[in-house]
């Protein structure tokens, strides 16, 4: 939720006149202060009025602008489902995923859609995916605000700044793709691959599923 001192804002938009109506189609968006980017949710809707009003809690409207990089964390399947995956971010820390065989050694951290803060250990700070060796410097694949936004295809894909090698131009990533799970059991996040190049991660988690299938669970 918001702060207490931190003002309520709103914004409206207009748009064609609606179908059967002479009324513009009229849209008003009252945003507060939140955690995280955050997604609206609609308070009420009208086809007579013509009107709709939304709420958004989001960093973005704190009077204090936020500082650590963040990406969008939801989308909307192709039925209109809204798949919000921000609850699962963390504002300190991290979540430590399952590695593979291949890459013994290393340990991996990830939060989702922005960059850890404050993480432990904080060799990952910076990182929304971190790639963290027995010895020597982590390797940290990092938000961009707008690439790494979360795909329909319930995905999203972290930068590094470092190259694949030093005989390839190419720069490392790490793509998260988030998966419905089967049971409550099934949830946790494991490395997929062996390549810190093109690292593959799965996220069972519930945040994954359809609006619908979330609230039968």
């Amino acid at each position: 939720s918001g702060a207490g001192t931190e003002p309520e804002f709103q914004v409206s938009y207009r748009g064609d006149t609606c179908v059967g109506s002479t009324k513009a189609r009229n849209t008003t968006i009252v945003f507060s202060c939140g955690k995280t980017l955050g997604i609206p949710e609609v308070l009420q809707h009208s086809d007579v009025e013509c009107h709709s009003l939304l709420t958004w809690q989001s960093s973005v409207a704190c009077l204090k602008a936020p500082t650590v990089p963040e990406a969008r964390c939801y989308n909307y399947d192709s039925k209109g489902y809204a798949q919000d995956l921000s609850p699962l971010i963390q504002t300190k820390g991290s979540r430590e995923a399952i590695g593979p065989t291949g890459l013994k050694g290393y340990r991996f951290f990830v939060n989702p859609c922005r960059n850890i803060v404050k993480g432990d250990p904080s060799a990952c700070d910076g990182a929304a995916v971190c790639a963290l060796p027995s010895t020597g410097n982590p390797i940290k694949y990092e938000v961009d605000a707008k690439k790494s936004a979360l795909t329909d295809h319930l995905t999203a894909t972290y930068y590094s700044k470092t190259k694949c090698s030093n005989s390839d131009s190419k720069m490392q990533e790490a793509t998260v793709t988030f998966i419905c799970p089967q049971s409550a059991s099934e949830n946790g996040i494991i490395v997929t691959n062996n390549d810190t190049c093109r690292l593959s991660l799965e996220w069972r988690t519930e945040y994954a599923c359809r609006a619908a299938d979330h609230q039968s669970r």
